[in-house]
């Protein structure tokens, strides 16, 4: 997650008063995009990848929520934050534990 992007882009995540911009976020979530793909879809994100999978296999549901939990999730931000504290910017990782959250919930709306 925003491995690519430079700091003064990692900057523009944010507002003046350091508040994440939850719309450029969002967009970032819908547009990144798997290295693999789908047959006859041109594009795909990530989140079309796992709902498209959930459509031709219903047990991958299952196991997408036993993966997506609360517990689990907070332990992949525990991690974050003790491990790559002083690795990243503070920035770069409070927009990756955001981009988590909201990958989390929107991959749970779709499961639920």
């Amino acid at each position: 997650m925003f491995w690519n992007l430079s700091d003064s882009r990692i900057d523009s995540f944010f507002d003046k008063n350091g508040r994440i911009n939850d719309n450029r976020l969002r967009n970032y979530v819908l547009k990144s995009s798997p290295k693999i793909g789908w047959e006859n879809s041109q594009t795909i994100n990530h989140i079309n990848l796992i709902e498209r999978i959930i459509i031709e296999n219903k047990n991958f549901s299952d196991i997408c929520a036993e993966i997506l939990n609360s517990k689990r999730l907070e332990a992949v931000i525990e991690m974050i934050n003790n491990e790559f504290a002083k690795l990243i910017s503070e920035k770069r990782r409070i927009l990756m534990i955001a981009c988590l959250k909201m990958r989390f919930n929107i991959l749970n709306d779709i499961i639920n």
